[in-house]
């Protein structure tokens, strides 16, 4: 797998093409590479960089902040790429524990 990486600390990158194992639909925004325990986003996707940014701050919220951006994001597509994110920081808390 050939990643551009955006943040170490994060442990964000990119990817050109998403491995089909990963993706077999092309509107993927971005996937846990466990592996190595990255935050993979699909380069090629519209939303690339609003997901990016997302990704970054979302984890600096507190519990509120995060169970408001639920309640906002109840009847938007935004909200299963949130809830993907929110397991991804639950995997993540329990590795580095």
């Amino acid at each position: 797998m050939n990643l551009k990486i955006i943040d170490t600390e994060l442990g964000l990158a990119d990817i050109e093409k998403v491995p089909e194992e990963y993706a077999p639909a092309n509107n993927l925004i971005f996937f846990y590479f466990h592996q190595r325990d990255w935050i993979v986003f699909n380069l090629r996707h519209p939303d690339h960089d609003t997901f990016l940014d997302v990704v970054k701050i979302y984890p600096t919220l507190d519990n509120q902040q995060k169970k408001e951006i639920h309640e906002k994001m109840l009847h938007n597509s935004v909200l299963p790429s949130i809830k993907v994110l929110d397991n991804i920081l639950r995997i993540r808390r329990r590795i580095y524990k």
